[in-house]
């Protein structure tokens, strides 16, 4: 699996399984960063209050960002396999289609055949 394709460009077709792949690769990448921001920057004053330090704040803008842009990536391509532009992903900021969109971004087949994105990724 080529991880630059995959992660840094907006190019091409994914099917669910590597669009899997990589979304779970970005969930243990914001895991880890996100713990270690946890562990270095949350303290414990009393029973009932945490804290959180300047470090924890900066190590989880972190994880947005490094998972950001290569999250943006995995979803356009998956837009692409089932033909339709990733602007289409902004649909998702409309209560009710989002479902809808969710759906058919995750878990639902690509179009069959080539398209204007590129060639059928499992025709291989």
């Amino acid at each position: 699996m080529d991880f630059k394709q995959l992660f840094l460009s907006f190019d091409g077709r994914l099917n669910r399984a590597k669009f899997w792949i990589g979304a779970i690769i970005l969930a243990v990448i914001n895991f880890v960063i996100s713990g270690l921001g946890w562990a270095l920057g949350v303290t414990q004053k009393t029973t009932e209050v945490l804290t959180v330090e300047p470090i924890a704040f900066a190590l989880f803008g972190l994880a947005w960002l490094v998972i950001l842009y290569p999250s943006i990536c995995l979803l356009i391509k998956r837009c692409h396999d089932r033909n339709k532009s990733g602007w289409w992903l902004f649909a998702m900021i409309v209560p009710i289609l989002n479902i809808w969109v969710f759906i058919t971004i995750y878990f639902l087949r690509g179009t069959s055949g080539d398209n204007r994105f590129g060639r059928d990724p499992l025709a291989a």
